[in-house]
């Protein structure tokens, strides 16, 4: 737990599964504890590894760590302007850091991940997003997405060829990912959060597979329990016939 602004206190629960894939591909944060900076009441990372194999993990992993330690490395006092600003520079550093890795090994050329990062800070939740991977706001018994996609539909066989057995299945593609190098331009939003709010951050996992009407009925259902809240939404998402990796970061904004 960590003592929010003003009489606010963040609780978190976070969660992920591979689901029927070989290797899980995400990666997410979960920081509210007090060794966080004293601007900070919450660091909330999730990431969504493209590239196949290992190398979606790796850019994952890189690209969260990164982040982790831009935010949590900066300890002065942030006004919103510069919250907003410390987020284009995590995502700046993380493309940097991801491409350059890539550039180490050929097996690792070309990878990538969506990234959505969530920072609590003076009463409101700071979002910046690439990719699919999503944050959400849920107050009372309404889901509003806080995060917008960036991603289109594609024949599977042009994506990866050699890989594929159905040549008619469609495979959903990001135009642009952290780590290929091309200065991303993410999505960035803010908006004020107060006690009994809900903080949802997921990858495509969740919400290729699970309707917006039953992650509110789980979050409005299992508000005071986050965890049974989190594995009931990966468990949904597990249902599916083929289910993807799946992350879950879920947090309460509680009065003290």
């Amino acid at each position: 737990m960590r003592q929010g602004p003003g009489v606010l206190t963040l609780h978190a629960y976070p969660l992920s599964n591979p689901g029927k894939r070989a290797i899980n591909e995400d990666a997410y944060l979960c920081h509210i504890h007090p060794e966080i900076p004293g601007w900070l009441d919450g660091l909330f990372v999730v990431a969504d590894g493209i590239g196949g194999r290992q190398t979606g993990q790796i850019a994952s992993s890189v690209a969260a760590r990164t982040v982790r330690d831009t935010v949590l490395g900066t300890n002065r006092f942030y006004s919103q302007k510069a919250v907003r600003e410390l987020l284009l520079e995590a995502f700046a550093r993380a493309d940097s850091a991801v491409h350059e890795a890539s550039l180490h090994e050929s097996t690792l050329v070309g990878m990538g991940t969506t990234l959505t990062i969530g920072a609590v800070a003076q009463r409101r939740l700071f979002v910046a997003s690439l990719g699919d991977s999503r944050a959400y706001l849920h107050r009372g018994r309404r889901l509003i997405p806080v995060t917008e996609d960036d991603w289109y539909r594609a024949p599977a066989a042009e994506a990866v060829p050699d890989a594929v057995s159905d040549p008619g299945q469609m495979v959903t593609m990001v135009p642009e990912a952290v780590g290929w190098g091309n200065e991303p331009q993410p999505y960035c939003s803010d908006v004020e959060i107060g006690a009994d709010d809900i903080l949802l951050f997921c990858t495509d996992g969740l919400t290729e597979t699970v309707a917006d009407r039953a992650i509110e009925g789980v979050l409005h259902k299992n508000r005071r329990r986050l965890d049974v809240a989190a594995r009931r939404l990966v468990e949904l998402a597990l249902r599916a016939q083929d289910p993807d990796n799946t992350t879950v970061v879920v947090a309460r904004v509680d009065r003290r």
